[in-house]
């Protein structure tokens, strides 16, 4: 279990020019679609285990799946659950998926919310899934944000593509978490260089509970909440778009006024 994966930023988004604010319950509308059409890359970072995040990208996926013939979604599940993860959008059977080793470990990659976007892929058409992070093992630590950027770079086709991480996998910044980290999503950028069709969503929210594992065990806990945004926002759950990647390293966040533990689908 990685605990980098599951930090968050606690101070309030650096605001630059002019941003974009699209309400979570009106993605639908001819703003987002019009703002979301001209964008290649969709990068969510969360914080592991919440109810909430994962059925926002799987919002976000049914609505581009509507306008889109083809779609890659990519999730942070070792590469070699790959045949696992085609087997059962090609069968359907979720409780053999349930039988991998992937699903033993008690993480909020494997959470009852996880399950949920996993089976509501498989209900959309043209959906191609990418299991992007690499094989557990020794020594594997040292270059994992790197090799996983090499494998979305592998998986991606300059289509669409949503990929729902760890937050500080997320970042496009040198240096974000520690001097010289690199993440997953900054890497790919290099290879690829989508410019501005990409953008990486932080995730921001205002109170509730999180299900993860820390230094002190796998458990439900408070989630840590941004007073910021909670006091100066009218808005309960929106998406705020900078107009350039601000210092933190995100290109805008999704705020979520209350979250809930999402616990493992195995015990």
């Amino acid at each position: 279990m990685k605990i980098v994966a599951i930090l968050t930023l606690l101070i309030s988004p650096a605001v630059y020019g002019q941003t974009k604010v699209f309400e979570l319950s009106k993605l639908d509308s001819i703003d987002f679609k019009t703002f979301i059409a001209d964008k290649n890359v969709i990068v969510v970072g969360e914080m592991h285990g919440t109810t909430e995040v994962p059925l926002v990208v799987l919002q976000l996926i049914r609505q581009l799946g509507k306008e889109e013939k083809s779609l890659t979604v990519g999730l942070e599940i070792e590469s070699n659950y790959q045949k696992d993860i085609d087997n059962f959008l090609k069968h359907g059977d979720f409780n053999k998926l349930l039988t991998s080793d992937y699903f033993k470990v008690p993480d909020g990659r494997t959470s009852l919310a996880m399950g949920e976007l996993i089976k509501g892929l498989r209900r959309i058409e043209g959906i191609k899934v990418v299991c992007f992070d690499i094989a557990s093992g020794p020594g594997t630590e040292v270059n994992r944000d790197s090799l996983m950027g090499v494998n979305l770079s592998k998986n991606y086709d300059h289509g669409k593509m949503i990929i729902l991480t760890g937050n500080l996998h997320a970042n496009l910044k040198e240096g974000y978490w520690q001097p010289n980290f690199k993440s997953a999503i900054y890497h790919f950028n290099k290879i690829e260089n989508p410019g501005d069709k990409l953008i990486s969503l932080n995730t921001y929210f205002g109170g509730g509970t999180i299900w993860n594992c820390m230094q002190d065990g796998c458990k439900e806990r408070e989630a840590n909440s941004n007073s910021y945004l909670k006091q100066n926002y009218g808005l309960l759950n929106f998406i705020e778009i900078y107009d350039n990647v601000d210092p933190s390293g995100y290109s805008g966040f999704i705020y979520l006024d209350t979250v809930t533990a999402s616990k493992p689908l195995v015990e």
